[in-house]
């Protein structure tokens, strides 16, 4: 199998697991990416190359099944970028050499920023209307690569993912911020977060992604996140008392924004026939990543080794 991207967040994850459960795996990255999620005792493949090799990559090696994890542009600050178009045409390079090698599977990795802001629970059948250049380009290579493959033999499945969260997550995101304030007694400010909003951690995830690449059964699109959303001041609070700390968390501090997204909730009815359920709760999965973050050894969910520390 091949995960382009392999080396980031979602796709070490996800390379770790399916080594860990005897598949091959070869890690496709660019030439001077870090492979430091992978840890030391990674057992399977890394390649890295220049973007413009990547092509004659996949067509020479013939893989079953390719995983695109691979994409410029994931941090806020980047997510009206031109950088973001540069996405689209790297991996329909990648994915006519696949095509062309007799590929029997392609799993796209999404995100929910193509739905834009419906403020209801979310269903792959939801109208999408991206509010930014990141979802418009997922949204559009969404599509292209479903129409690359119509009338082919390979397999299109495409994994739209909501909001993740775990050890090895660099990110400056909300919880990871959160984490970084109570661990340093700072004063949080926040919205009101009565935003309704999902959470799964990374290894539940990895757990789906390659469910809807290893199954036979799956086809289409296909929501990737936690069933549950609850309050987003509710997770924070729990956070908050699972720290044990003295900082102060400010709740409605700050104005929401004019855009706000108040409901976060994938209906996941889909993935959850092909077999896939979260094994790792809210509490749980909050004390990792606290750990982890803290640069504490952390118990890897796929094997018996730590994760790599973060410095």
């Amino acid at each position: 199998m091949l995960v382009a991207g392999g080396t980031g967040f979602l796709g070490s994850w996800l390379s770790r697991y399916l080594v860990s459960k005897g598949h091959e795996v070869t890690v496709l990255a660019r030439q001077n990416s870090s492979t430091w999620r992978l840890g030391s005792e990674f057992g399977g493949d890394v390649v890295a190359l220049r973007e413009t090799q990547w092509p004659d990559f996949v067509l020479k090696k013939k893989f079953e099944v390719f995983v695109s994890c691979d994409w410029a542009g994931v941090e806020g600050s980047e997510r009206n970028n031109p950088v973001q178009l540069e996405n689209l045409k790297r991996i329909t390079n990648c994915l006519d050499a696949f095509v062309k090698s007799d590929g029997r599977h392609f799993v796209g990795v999404g995100s929910q920023a193509e739905y834009g802001n419906p403020n209801h629970k979310i269903s792959e059948n939801s109208v999408c209307a991206p509010t930014t250049l990141y979802g418009v380009t997922k949204l559009d290579t969404c599509r292209t690569t479903q129409s690359m493959l119509s009338g082919t033999r390979v397999n299109w499945s495409w994994a739209r993912i909501f909001s993740t969260y775990g050890p090895l997550d660099t990110g400056n995101w909300l919880l990871n911020s959160a984490i970084d304030s109570f661990r340093e007694n700072r004063i949080m400010e926040v919205t009101p977060c009565e935003q309704l909003w999902s959470y799964l951690y990374a290894s539940d995830a990895a757990r789906a992604l390659a469910q809807i690449a290893l199954s036979e059964e799956s086809q289409g699109i296909y929501n990737l996140g936690h069933p549950l959303a609850p309050p987003l001041h509710d997770t924070l609070l729990l956070l908050h008392q699972l720290m044990r700390t003295e900082s102060k968390l400010n709740i409605g501090a700050i104005p929401y924004r004019e855009d706000q997204v108040m409901v976060l909730q994938p209906d996941v009815t889909r993935l959850q026939n092909l077999g896939w359920a979260p094994e790792v709760s809210m509490e749980e999965g909050l004390l990792k990543t606290a750990k982890w973050r803290n640069a504490e050894l952390v118990d890897d969910s796929f094997s018996k080794l730590s994760l790599p520390i973060w410095s």
